[in-house]
């Protein structure tokens, strides 16, 4: 509808703002049509990127309904993915002139020399995607069994065996990944991903010792490498966390005044960094933000506040029952089950926490990411009441 052309009168009425400037480039020739998006092409753009994040849930969704057990193949894919980001973010940091291979932008490369961001551009988005994957990695090394339990199920010494190497092996991973997370010296993916993990915890109900148990080997882990690299730059980054808020405020400054000025229709899905050169205060002509550093916010000012509350309420209203849901199941849902809801569920807390600091959705990695984490755990929740209900069948028959 934002593209959609309208009379002067009508455009008028739903964006004032928007309508003035239509008519100042009118004086210089402009034959274009009145539309609500500033970016007739972006606002179709985006749209055509959010169609194809439905489309993936729902193939997603199916793949993953027609496994009748645990979706291993994506685990072990997430597994690798994470690893390999991890890893490459902990080289860069050990060798800073190494940066992203194909970073183009000088300026960016140098702001963020020395910091793990793997493939990223931005250590804060490197760190939101590792955000959102190590809960369920987590939850996944807890599901797999002790290697005394795995040989009595299996009764073949030499399988558990593999298993308990497999975990092993997971484990450093795992801690891999935490130790990238925390040398990216991202402050808001490091507290998203503590409060990630305290959501965790509390879901996981029964199996809290299980999870202290298990993070507490990949601090060790994580800590043996520390002595080596060090810590000082992020001690020193919490230390002054008032410098680095102060630049965001001032964007979200700039970025209210766009929400004040198109109040109900927004300027159009994806046209932020258009609509912000009129409006940006927070840096010098020769740097220019083209995001809000806030996904709500950028929301906001893209969508109008009407749709943007709908959008964001009904998003943390979902999450908000399904937490209510996993709470009141922890006593009838499958235990193993149980842990991975929590861990997909706790991991997308933690990255819309994250949302409030940063522009996440608008990476593409990201964005795909949380769908994933989303399909996966309405799938995993529903196969774990299927697999309880007929635990209590079985039980009830016997």
């Amino acid at each position: 509808a934002q593209t959609f052309p309208l009379p002067a009168a009508l455009l008028e009425i739903l964006s004032p703002v928007r309508a003035q400037w239509f008519r100042a480039l009118l004086q210089f020739g402009n034959t274009g049509t009145a539309t609500i998006s500033y970016d007739v092409l972006a606002t179709w753009t985006h749209l055509a990127w959010w169609f194809f994040l439905a489309v993936f849930a729902a193939v997603l969704s199916q793949a993953l309904s027609r496994e009748a057990k645990l979706p291993t193949w994506l685990l072990h894919f997430l597994f690798a993915l994470a690893g390999l980001q991890a890893m490459y973010g902990i080289v860069q940091t050990l060798l800073p002139a190494l940066g992203v291979l194909w970073d183009t932008q000088a300026a960016t490369g140098q702001a963020y020399k020395g910091y793990a961001r793997g493939t990223f551009i931005s250590r804060n988005h490197f760190a939101a995607f590792l955000g959102l994957l190590w809960p369920v990695l987590l939850a996944y090394l807890l599901v797999l069994k002790s290697p005394r339990k795995m040989e009595r199920i299996l009764g073949d010494r030499e399988r558990a065996q593999i298993l308990v190497q497999k975990k092993a092996f997971g484990i450093f991973c795992l801690a891999l990944v935490v130790l990238a997370l925390f040398l990216s010296q991202s402050r808001g993916g490091i507290l998203s991903a503590m409060l990630a993990f305290t959501l965790l915890s509390l879901f996981a109900g029964l199996q809290r010792k299980r999870v202290a148990i298990a993070l507490t080997t990949c601090w060790i882990i994580m800590l043996g490498y520390v002595a080596v690299i060090g810590f000082e730059g992020l001690t020193s980054r919490f230390l002054h966390i008032d410098q680095g808020m102060a630049g965001r405020v001032e964007l979200w400054k700039d970025g209210w005044k766009i929400v004040q000025d198109h109040p109900l229709t927004g300027t159009g899905l994806g046209t932020y960094p258009e609509a912000s050169r009129a409006y940006q205060n927070a840096f010098g002509p020769e740097r220019r933000a083209v995001h809000a550093h806030n996904d709500y916010l950028e929301t906001a000012a893209e969508l109008g506040l009407p749709a943007a509350c709908v959008l964001i309420a009904g998003i943390w209203g979902l999450w908000c029952r399904r937490a209510f849901f996993l709470w009141r199941a922890r006593a009838t849902m499958d235990p193993d089950r149980l842990l991975l809801a929590a861990g997909s569920l706790a991991a997308l807390g933690g990255y819309m926490l994250h949302g409030w600091v940063e522009f996440n959705n608008a990476i593409p990695a990201n964005h795909l990411t949380a769908v994933t984490m989303a399909a996966f755990h309405f799938h995993i929740t529903k196969q774990g009441i299927i697999f309880s209900s007929g635990k209590a069948a079985l039980r009830k028959a016997f």
